[in-house]
């Protein structure tokens, strides 16, 4: 039998495309239409936390998901719609819980039948977990008893808590976002320079008078 160039050519980059697939960060799967894994590259054996891929190869992937009913929709979408994308959460083998975006989509042979089932998954448990952190500790500032403001390098107000606007006799954040926070001050010049020694010493601590919206003068810490 004669090979050709074309061939020669065409399973050349069939052997590009499997590398591809093989070496790409995103961990990547294949499943038949019932969604019995087939294939998984080295990336998706990391993040289910195998040592090899015959412990996935097999596996019906709606068993990795937490939610088995909401893997089944996952599924039934792919089956209706082509392709499905979101955000999903499944377990490592270990059982710890994992969080990714997953692409899903049919693959069609050459007679536009759809054959089997190929997915992308993107590790973001670490971002999520970031979130929550910063919802914990956004909520911690918010609900504070201290009076608590955040400005930008220029000093213009970006941010203040409920309990600033209660001593500032205020109840509205409109009314202070994007003000220069050195306009609350007595004495602005002072003010100055306090925001001054914060731009070049990192920080700064003492009292300073504030005048509140009612014109009260605050003697603040």
């Amino acid at each position: 039998m004669i090979i050709t160039n074309d061939h020669n050519k065409i399973a050349e980059e069939l052997k590009l495309k499997d590398f591809a697939i093989a070496s790409s960060i995103y961990a990547i799967g294949i499943a038949d239409l019932d969604a019995k894994i087939t294939y998984v590259n080295k990336a998706a054996i990391e993040l289910w936390g195998a040592k090899s891929e015959s412990e996935l190869i097999g596996k019906n992937a709606i068993d990795i998901a937490v939610s088995d009913a909401e893997a089944r929709e996952v599924l039934s979408a792919i089956l209706e719609n082509g392709k499905w994308e979101g955000e999903i959460k499944g377990h490592r083998k270990d059982g710890v819980p994992v969080t990714t975006i997953l692409s899903a989509n049919l693959v069609y042979n050459d007679k536009n039948v759809p054959v089997c089932i190929m997915a992308s998954l993107l590790d973001i448990s670490d971002r999520k977990k970031m979130e929550q952190e910063l919802r914990i500790k956004d909520f911690a500032i918010s609900s504070s008893i201290n009076a608590m403001v955040i400005g930008d390098l220029a000093g213009n107000i970006t941010y203040v808590n409920d309990a600033f606007l209660y001593l500032w006799g205020d109840d509205s954040h409109d009314d202070l976002i994007g003000k220069p926070a050195v306009s609350f001050a007595r004495d602005q010049t002072l003010a100055e320079t306090v925001l001054s020694s914060i731009l070049e010493n990192g920080k700064w601590s003492g009292e300073i008078e504030g005048v509140r919206k009612d014109g009260k003068i605050l003697t603040i810490q």
